[in-house]
């Protein structure tokens, strides 16, 4: 009885640790760094998504959908710095990663909890 219990478990912790780590992959494909993007940005990007990662997937497994709309809200809330408004360029940087890492979030959230049903 404890196995039964112990495979979604091990699905659910997998599906975590691959969409962080392929998620990176992901952004690094399709997004072309800005030259203005220090090593801090980046640094501070990767805490972010991989927080947005954790977050997107929990609200699905957790079937709290409305609650993907807080990571939005949560992402307006700083202002825009000096750097950001004088660059265009690094701005749609900004967006266009929040989009692609939200987007591949919610694609392996939902491909994890399909999986997980089929578990259980």
């Amino acid at each position: 009885m404890d196995e039964i219990k112990l495979v979604p478990a091990l699905i659910i912790g997998a599906g975590y640790v691959f969409t962080f780590i392929s998620s990176t992959w992901i952004i690094k494909y399709f997004l072309i760094v800005p030259e203005s993007y220090n090593a801090k940005l980046k640094r501070t990007g990767r805490i972010i998504g991989k927080c947005e990662n954790f977050l997107v997937i929990s609200f699905i497994l957790a079937d709290a959908l409305t609650g993907l709309a807080l990571i939005f809200a949560a992402k307006t809330l700083p202002r825009k710095s000096k750097e950001e408004e004088d660059n265009l360029e690094l701005t749609n940087y900004f967006l266009a990663g929040t989009l692609l890492n939200f987007s591949y979030s919610l694609l392996m959230g939902f491909v994890l909890k399909y999986v997980w049903q089929l578990c259980i």
